[in-house]
């Protein structure tokens, strides 16, 4: 796993079992009692397929895991003992290598472009900076970068997810901030000289940013964005010098607009490709715009008849042209009829792939002839703070002789600020996205070009092979979650819909297991516990886990000596839209009198709640095979623009009996239009009794059951 100029990818260390001969000692004169037998238990595995583009086995390919290497068979599969989530990496002679997450008990297929001489590898991440809050801490944490942060201390916050920035033979993300000496934005309460003098919002980084990406393996930043300017125009000169210094190639702005339209031509085993880069949020309405004119410094602006005759002009000198448009809704997943309206321009034009940028959050992916889109990567490494930024993905598309040939996603999550991959429930909500968000507005499709494999995604760029369809009789009023891999494929005939689909707008954490590798606190990621809430194997619900663990659950506990609530619920708050239609479930292991559901409803993502709707849940203890299902529907209040979910516990008045409350599987439920389908939902609710058909669009990656078991009907 090395490119030419690179040094060998560094993997995190998982916990890896091999297997030990013991042999006997011979000629003992004499005879001890026989020491007991430890019965030892069995040991989970991570496997799956080793297969090339075009879905053919990889015989004999290479899968390594920490230290241990396993060969794959002659099918292409793979089979590793394995304790913990890790990254490793494949590879195999005449094929491209990469890295890919793996899971205890879980099944992952993973892609080794063929034809490894003539096909050349290109990783996009998204939106990325390191300032502001990065020096903070991140809710009592330490500080992501220390005082005077080096270069090293900038790619360390890179490190988990080192193995797939280094994995292509160029790697590409959207530099949202101006790179300077001093990041301080305010000095004294007001905003500092040398910065946009009436821009709401400014970005900057240090310096020393620059050469920490090159580090953790990023070759080509997009400057195209409403963030380069922040600096002005010497700021914009800092940024192109220390990009310059650390052998980062750069595009997309520049002091006038035909520097900012300049193509970045980048070599790479004997081919080139063309970056170009533009933006469609102009700043027209401040003093000074965000792009750049005849006569003054910006990005590229986005314009049609001129981005046509840049991709024109830069595929005469280059194998493959990239295009970079930065545009869009703020935390809307689906992109405007503009930007894809641009994206057309430039594959019309010439440009084979065309990524998109300014969401903050991830989009879908499109395949149209021999051409992909991706219309959104959210965010790379940022520090928002709201809720749906924090899953992300990297997007690695191989291209030969210019041609996209293999386009796949590799999920990941920002933790505290920190990218690392993603894994379970979280890669799974990802890999839906990825795959089923590009739902066309124009064409009014109702799934993207997307496909899944298990907890990733990838893109179906020829003749994709039959997916596997099994029937799953169901009963009218049941709600379930959809394994990985799986998705629900209506009926042709027309007539009554059978089920209703939604998404989990939490991402699989009220599950309260894993998300992601790399994690170091002891804490369940991107939830608050309070001071009197754990996880806990006594709080699970449901059958242990796939790699045979009991699982875990949220338990909250107040004694007779307790004044205060006990609560948990995820550290930010999500959009709403009023009128929106949601329910809240969750499976209880144990309840006490005092126990509820709210949601907080919010005008505003600052200042206290403008109301709450609750229930008080139903007392009770059951075993982990037979929890009560609870669920609880509302509407989206008038004014409201974010909810956030709570679990509470209220404490005992008196007595001496100690009150808990066991609960798991929470979840925040959005519920689609009637008659929306696709890969991109991973919750339904039955409409009638019904033989529910759903696909596997990799049949031997899927679990047998396309329905995640659950304790209770």
């Amino acid at each position: 796993m090395r490119r030419p100029d690179r040094s060998p990818i560094n993997l995190a260390l998982p916990t890896v079992v091999t297997a030990v001969l013991v042999g006997s000692v011979l000629g003992v004169a004499f005879q001890a009692d026989p020491e007991p037998v430890t019965v030892a238990a069995p040991v989970p595995t991570a496997q799956g397929l080793v297969v090339d583009e075009t879905g053919r086995p990889v015989p004999k390919a290479v899968v390594t895991v920490g230290g241990a290497k396993v060969l794959a068979d002659t099918r292409g599969h793979y089979s590793v003992a394995l304790r913990a989530p890790a990254l490793a990496s494949a590879s195999a002679t005449g094929h491209l290598s990469r890295a890919f997450a793996v899971e205890p008990g879980k099944a992952r297929n993973v892609v080794l472009t063929s034809n490894a001489k003539q096909t050349l590898s290109l990783r996009f991440g998204g939106d990325t900076m390191m300032g502001r809050r990065f020096y903070e801490g991140y809710r009592g944490q330490a500080p992501a970068l220390p005082e005077n942060a080096t270069p090293e201390d900038h790619a360390a916050v890179l490190r988990d997810i080192g193995p797939f920035l280094q994995d292509s033979d160029l790697t590409v993300v959207n530099l949202e901030t101006a790179l300077l000496a001093d990041t301080a934005i305010e000095v004294e309460g007001k905003r500092r000289p040398g910065l946009h003098p009436t821009k709401d919002l400014i970005v900057t980084s240090a310096t020393a940013l620059a050469k920490g990406l090159a580090l953790a393996g990023v070759d080509v930043v997009s400057l195209g964005n409403n963030h380069t300017i922040d600096g002005l125009k010497p700021g914009l000169q800092s940024t192109n010098e220390a990009l310059d210094a650390a052998g980062i190639a750069h595009f997309g702005a520049g002091v006038d607009a035909d520097a900012a339209w300049k193509p970045a031509l980048v070599k790479r085993r004997g081919q080139t490709v063309a970056f170009l880069g533009c933006t469609t949020v102009t700043g027209r309405q401040t003093s000074i715009p965000y792009v750049a004119s005849a006569s003054s410094p910006g990005a590229a602006e986005c314009e049609a008849t001129r981005l046509a005759d840049e991709v024109k002009k830069a595929a005469k000198r280059a194998d493959s042209v990239v295009v970079m448009i930065h545009g869009g809704v703020e935390y809307r997943r689906s992109q405007t009829v503009q930007v894809r309206s641009l994206a057309t321009v430039a594959q019309q034009a010439g440009a084979r792939v065309v990524i998109g940028s300014h969401p903050h959050v991830i989009g879908g992916l499109v395949s149209t002839q021999s051409n992909v889109f991706a219309e959104s990567l959210g965010n790379l490494v940022f520090d928002q703070e709201l809720w749906p930024t924090f899953p992300s993905m990297l997007v690695r598309v191989d291209l030969r002789r210019g041609v996209p040939v293999s386009t796949t996603v590799d999920p990941i999550v920002i933790d505290a600020y920190r990218p690392r991959p993603a894994i379970g429930e979280m890669a799974d909500a990802i890999a839906r996205i990825a795959a089923g968000h590009a739902a066309g507005v124009s064409t009014g499709a109702s799934d993207g070009a997307g496909r899944l494999g298990g907890t990733s995604a990838a893109l179906a760029l020829g003749p994709a092979p039959a997916a596997k369809v099994v029937k799953v009789p169901l009963k009218l009023g049941q709600v379930r979650r959809l394994a990985s891999g799986w998705w629900y494929a209506p009926p042709a005939t027309p007539g009554q819909p059978l089920v209703r689909m939604g998404s989990d707008l939490l991402f699989g954490t009220g599950t309260f297991e894993p998300m992601e590798i790399g994690r170091r606190a002891a804490n369940v990621p991107l939830w608050s516990l309070g001071k009197y809430g754990s996880v806990t194997t006594d709080a699970a619900c449901g059958p242990a886990s796939a790699d045979g663990s009991a699982g875990s659950g949220l338990m909250l506990a107040r004694t007779p000596l307790s004044t205060r609530t006990a609560f948990a619920s995820p550290q930010h708050r999500t959009p709403v839209t009023p009128r929106q239609k949601l329910s809240v479930l969750a499976s209880l292991r144990q309840a006490s009198e005092g126990s509820q559901l709210q949601v907080h409803w919010f005008k505003a993502f600052a200042g206290p709640s403008s109301s709450i709707s609750s229930i008080e849940l139903p007392e009770g203890s059951w075993d982990r095979d037979s929890c009560r299902r609870v669920r609880f529907d509302v509407t989206v209040p008038k004014g409201a623009v974010a909810a956030q979910v709570f679990v509470l516990l209220k404490p005992p008045a008196g007595g001496q009996r100690v009150r808990r409350l066991a609960v798991d599987d929470v979840s925040l439920v959005d519920w689609a239009p009637s008659g929306r389908t696709g890969r991109r939902y991973g919750v339904l609710e039955v409409l009638k009794d019904a033989s529910v058909p759903f696909s596997a669009d990799d049949g031997g990656l899927a679990s047998a059951s396309p329905i995640v078991p659950v304790s209770q009907p």
